[in-house]
């Protein structure tokens, strides 16, 4: 390693606290027509509210409650405006938006970058440290999803709705997709 470390820190936004403050605080919650919670009946499968998918989880939830559901995008970021320093971000969509919405820079938020380690170039092809990397992604990815299994357990949320003030019960928060360009989805 060019600068040694003794600990790598993982520091992100919970993911079920964004999606939350997307629903209650987004500027796009505020009118319906932005937003889709629950399945609808088509011909065509246009978006995350039609199909099969949000239909069966929805049927395994109470009666009037809906799924916090999440797009996961990862993407190779450039973190400083001068140098060119470059690392993996994770952004988080609200799946509960619709298409039109989801088009918004509002419908998204980061939730942090994935730790990365300095070393010198030709010590980046070594067993030890691909070993490496691939056991720190795959502890952040789990960190990550830790945060929708403690939502889950604890049992969920109500949250008011912007455009309509009435408080709706989400018992479950999922993940529709996970996206990743090609470095970030290779790695």
């Amino acid at each position: 390693m060019s600068r040694p470390k003794t600990k790598v820190t993982f520091t992100f936004m919970d993911p079920t606290d964004a999606l939350c403050r997307l629903i209650m605080l987004g500027p796009l919650a505020g009118h319906e027509k932005n937003m889709s919670f629950f399945p609808r009946q088509g011909e065509y499968y246009e978006d995350f509210a039609d199909g099969d998918r949000l239909r069966r989880i929805t049927e395994e939830l109470p009666a009037g409650a809906a799924a916090l559901s999440s797009v996961l995008f990862f993407d190779e970021i450039n973190l400083d405006q001068k140098g060119y320093k470059t690392g993996d971000g994770i952004i988080i969509m609200g799946g509960f938006f619709n298409q039109n919405a989801r088009e918004s820079l509002f419908s998204k938020y980061s939730l942090g970058t994935l730790p990365s380690i300095e070393m010198p170039r030709p010590n980046m092809t070594k067993v030890a440290y691909c070993r490496f990397s691939r056991l720190l992604r795959a502890r952040c990815h789990g960190a990550i999803l830790a945060c929708y299994t403690e939502f889950n357990n604890a049992g969920g949320a109500m949250l008011k709705l912007q455009y309509n003030g009435r408080l709706l019960y989400f018992p479950r928060a999922v993940i529709l997709a996970v996206y990743a360009d090609f470095p970030a989805g290779a790695k």
